[in-house]
């Protein structure tokens, strides 16, 4: 595992062909992006989240229109 901690401002590209769990320790703090895609929103501030994240199921995870 690698963790990683981000700075306000700051961006972060991996590319993946295994799935992936990516943990989050300010999910109201974080934009995500999938492909060049926006995700949901994943949750609120100070929200603990985890994502288990595969090259089959990421797509589960792309924002609707609404929520751009």
């Amino acid at each position: 595992p690698q963790d990683f901690i981000l700075q306000p401002g700051e961006t972060f590209q991996y590319r993946y062909g295994e799935p992936i769990v990516l943990q989050v320790g300010n999910a109201g703090g974080v934009t995500l992006f999938l492909n060049g895609q926006a995700a949901h929103p994943m949750g609120t501030t100070g929200q603990v989240v985890e994502l288990n994240l595969s090259p089959s199921n990421w797509r589960d995870y792309l924002a609707t229109p609404a929520e751009h």
